[in-house]
């Protein structure tokens, strides 16, 4: 892939959709509950083929192990110092729920795995998932406990996790796509030519089916008061993240492409998941919409730029 096609790839798939997803949100007629399909449809089919095509020729080695583990660390780290930050910034506790939540969680999926395979090709992709195989348990046994613990006081139905519900449950069905890849893999089958062929037209697909719902739920006028705490947040995901563990991991890592996954994987924007995560607990939702569309305006125009030329 050339330079032209990287950037015109970057643009076509991740500025696109928020832009065309905006538009028809505030522009339009069509409603953002009809949009929720393409989520379920990459969640429960798409994430799952493309997983497994990706795992499915990877080079395995010892090193890999180290990316689940970052995968892991990078939230758990945010998340704590958004949780001692927010203590000093807020007496409102639905703001630091809010707060703690934007620091913890970042768009590491989709942003992240684009990216990962814009600049590194599918084996950066693939890597980029391997960090991710403990996403569900970030997601469901730490976020959403915290979430519940910051409105406890406000009305919002709390949801009871069971060990069992957070294994078994269709959010899981992506690991699936790691374990048919891998299993693959291993069994030294020869991935045919043209599922190569299909991966790239897939990721396409893909983003468009994440990104054009996220892009519905842009709206700007709800999230000006909260602009100050752009640059800080910008800071924690776009310096400290990423620095903090390229330094851990190349202690461990001499594999090149995965220190470079590691940089783009702990560089990720804010997720759309916080902001899913504070309306399911009736947290400051705006706020979390600001952490998201700030910084993933920030990537899209200053970090993206930055890890094309200096990766």
């Amino acid at each position: 892939m050339n330079t032209t096609i990287q950037i015109l790839t970057f643009i076509f798939d991740i500025v696109m959709p928020l832009i065309i997803g905006y538009i028809l949100a505030h522009k339009t007629k069509v409603q953002r509950t009809k949009m929720e399909g393409l989520l379920k449809l990459n969640i429960y089919f798409l994430y799952p083929l493309m997983i497994s095509l990706s795992t499915w020729i990877v080079k395995i080695n010892k090193e890999l192990l180290w990316l689940p583990i970052v995968g892991l660390l990078t939230p758990l780290i945010g998340g704590t110092l958004g949780f001692i930050l927010g203590k000093k910034k807020f007496e409102n506790s639905l703001d630091r729920g809010s707060y703690t939540i934007s620091y913890m969680l970042s768009n590491r999926g989709t942003i992240g795995g684009l990216v990962a395979f814009i600049i590194l090709g599918e084996v950066g992709y693939a890597y980029n998932q391997f960090s991710l195989i403990f996403n569900t348990i970030t997601l469901y046994m730490i976020a959403y406990p915290i979430a519940s613990y910051f409105s406890q006081s406000s009305k919002g139905k709390v949801i009871r996790l069971r060990i069992r519900d957070i294994i078994f449950t269709r959010n899981q069905i992506p690991a699936l796509g790691i374990l048919i890849g891998m299993s693959l893999n291993l069994l030294n089958i020869q991935r045919p030519p043209v599922l190569g062929s299909f991966f790239e037209i897939l990721i396409h697909i893909v983003a468009w089916c994440a990104l054009l719902p996220i892009g519905m739920n842009i709206n700007f006028k709800e999230m000006s008061k909260f602009k100050k705490l752009i640059p800080e947040i910008s800071i924690l995901k776009f310096i400290f993240m990423p620095l903090l563990m390229v330094s851990i991991s190349s202690l461990i890592v001499s594999d090149e492409v995965i220190l470079k996954t590691i940089v783009i994987h702990s560089s990720a924007p804010a997720a759309i998941n916080s902001v899913i995560v504070s309306k399911i607990y009736n947290l400051n939702i705006h706020l979390t919409i600001l952490a998201f569309v700030a910084t993933t305006a920030i990537y899209i125009v200053v970090v993206f730029p930055v890890l094309f030329l200096i990766l």
